[in-house]
């Protein structure tokens, strides 16, 4: 996935299948550790995990962790500026 805007790109991989965005719409209020608040939009998050219907389907048994399984996945994300 990449996303680039004036002057700055994201690149993510992953090995999940899935993601979650979150816009930031309810930060407006929400004081950083400054205690200066932030105002909407002022983040977002992106989350890569398992599809959130995943148990419900045809892969349900690749969610499922069982005692003594190992869970790992890995996300990679590279912030670079563009000239």
């Amino acid at each position: 996935m990449r996303w680039a805007g004036p002057g700055r790109r994201l690149q993510v991989s992953t090995t999940e299948p899935g993601w979650q965005f979150y816009s930031g719409n309810l930060l407006e209020g929400v004081q950083d550790r400054a205690g200066r608040p932030y105002a909407r939009h002022d983040g977002f998050c992106l989350e890569a995990h398992a599809y959130p219907d995943q148990l419900n389907g045809q892969c349900a048994s690749a969610v499922i962790l069982r005692p003594g399984q190992v869970y790992r996945q890995t996300t990679v994300y590279r912030l670079s500026l563009q000239a």
